[in-house]
């Protein structure tokens, strides 16, 4: 065997894991004027370059310079962020290998540092190491930028003194910003120069792993394209860091005089979050028809499920009886009932007295005539305001199919344009005839557990942030309950999920890009100030 190569005694090198900060407060009020303007709020860079006009870009620049966004915190998406790069970083044992945390030292990057390398800092705190905090890693700063400052040192080490955060190296006062009193931002060739040695400082540390909690503009632009930096390997950088995106690299130097050589070694992008607001369709002229039956025997029709699995005991008879509305041609592609549809119009009255009428973005709607129906009636004011064309009619959404239960199949897309077209629904998602029909048989585990990852997949596909999607209560709780690939994260009710007719259930939905599992966040009723 040859013996490995041999590194020059001058040579250099670390592994530095990068990591931005997570989503704050200032952040939130930026996306809030870009949204009033009618722009997307993800067009934040868009703005600050003024491509969206200088009207924008000095709103923008005003927020930063407001005094009630001074050294911003995170908000609660932002702590959210931070949890779920935690489970990242530790389920990729990145966490076990790193030597020493660096950190900004603004709020945003020590609570992002607290959320997200959690379990490294109380690991280091047992062997009596801290955060070391330095101001070299802050984000651009200027004399207006007051959302980019900082408070006294002293303030700081009250503020953080029950926690293993290190303070030691800032001077009292803000310097920075001082520095550049009546000279508006920080001049680019001056960021370059604390870039540069801020890298030299890192590759001048004994350990080896080094984890650096900083801010998108300082590292994307000042620190990974520095002129001095040589990027070499398969791996490209990023055109843009997300919140709370980890950007882990190799960084070599042969010398102190050198230039330094950069590998990407991986990349955890910013988690996608989507808040998703399940609703069940309203009472089908079949379900009406089966609570009859139910109520007939002194049961009500929430005793549906309970009959079905045997929980109730009834004879097969009777099972029969109750499920004849639903493999009856009198019911196929089942309307709402009149009480259907008085559900309908309730659930429009709850949405909007709840706020989410307001909020949400985007309607998922199955393709069978009783969800239509319900997201007709029940998202009427959502509708108006987003827009027809953002109620996306589909087939991932539909119940789960047997061939016996004619209530569940649906009509051809010709027939269903000729009642619906005219309401200016997005219907591309909808074939042509209907596909599980005509397979000729009932729906596989397989086919099922493919069609929900695929329903459940496309939400992230979408650029909304907000979304609703009306489906049935079958396919939910196979979805949200049954499904292998989704994970359960909060404090989810102990009982089985059966969805009552119109009943709305919130959850925040999140996907790491190469993840294969989809987490489910329970969150009942989630206020707008956590969105």
């Amino acid at each position: 065997l040859s013996s490995p190569a041999k590194i020059p005694s001058k040579m250099r090198r670390k592994v530095v894991h990068f990591l931005r900060h997570g989503h704050t407060g200032l952040n939130a009020a930026q996306e809030e004027a870009l949204e009033q303007l009618g722009y997307n709020k993800h067009d934040m860079n868009a703005g600050f370059e003024g491509k969206l006009g200088a009207g924008m870009r000095e709103r923008l620049t005003q927020l930063v310079s407001d005094r009630s966004h001074f050294d911003s915190p995170l908000s609660t998406l932002g702590h959210w962020q931070a949890g779920e790069r935690q489970a990242e970083i530790t389920r990729s044992g990145i966490a076990d290998t790193i030597d020493v945390v660096l950190c900004s030292s603004l709020r945003r990057t020590m609570q992002t540092a607290e959320g997200a390398l959690g379990p490294v800092i109380e690991r280091h705190a047992r062997l009596g190491k801290s955060v070391v905090v330095l101001d070299e890693w802050r984000e651009f700063v200027g004399h207006k930028f007051l959302g980019n400052s900082r408070p006294a040192r002293s303030t700081l080490e009250k503020q953080w003194a029950d926690r293993p955060f290190d303070f030691s190296a800032l001077p009292e006062a803000d310097r920075m910003v001082a520095e550049h009193t009546g000279k508006g931002r920080e001049p680019k060739d001056v960021a370059e120069r604390r870039a540069w040695q801020a890298l030299q400082n890192v590759l001048s540390r004994r350990e080896h792993v080094v984890a650096v909690v900083t801010h998108g503009g300082f590292l994307g632009i000042q620190v990974l394209r520095h002129r001095r930096i040589q990027l070499i390997g398969d791996n490209p950088l990023p055109t843009e860091i997300g919140n709370c995106e980890r950007i882990s690299v190799e960084l070599t130097q042969a010398s102190v005089d050198s230039d330094i050589q950069m590998r990407v070694l991986s990349r955890g992008r910013a988690v996608r979050r989507k808040v998703v607001h399940f609703v069940r369709h309203a009472e089908s002229t079949a379900n009406a028809e089966a609570a009859a039956v139910l109520a007939a025997a002194g049961l009500h029709r929430d005793h549906m499920a309970q009959v079905l699995r045997g929980e109730i005991k009834v004879d097969s008879g009777f099972v029969e009886k109750v499920m004849a509305p639903y493999t009856s041609d009198r019911h196929f592609d089942a309307s709402l009932s009149e009480a259907g549809k008085q559900e309908a119009r309730e659930l429009s009255r709850k949405l909007k007295q709840a706020g989410i009428a307001d909020r949400v973005e985007a309607v998922m709607v199955s393709s069978s005539q009783r969800t239509l129906q319900t997201a007709d009636v029940g998202f009427a004011s959502c509708i108006q305001r987003v827009g027809p064309a953002q109620v996306v009619i589909s087939d991932l959404w539909r119940e789960l199919h047997k061939q016996e239960f004619v209530s569940a199949h649906r009509k051809t897309k010709p027939v269903i344009l000729a009642e619906w077209g005219r309401k200016g629904f997005d219907f591309t998602q909808v074939t042509e005839t209907d596909e599980l029909e005509s397979a000729g048989a009932d729906e596989s585990p397989a086919q099922l557990r493919a069609r929900a990852w695929t329903a459940l997949s496309s939400l992230f596909d979408r650029p909304e942030t907000e979304m609703a999607v009306v489906t049935h209560g079958g396919f939910f709780g196979y979805v949200v309950v049954g499904h292998r690939d989704v994970v359960q994260v909060g404090q989810w009710p102990a009982t089985r999920l059966n969805l009552e007719n119109c009943a709305v259930v919130t959850l925040v939905a999140s996907h790491a890009p190469g993840d294969n599992v989809v987490r489910l966040h329970w969150a009942p009723q989630l206020p707008k100030s956590q969105l």
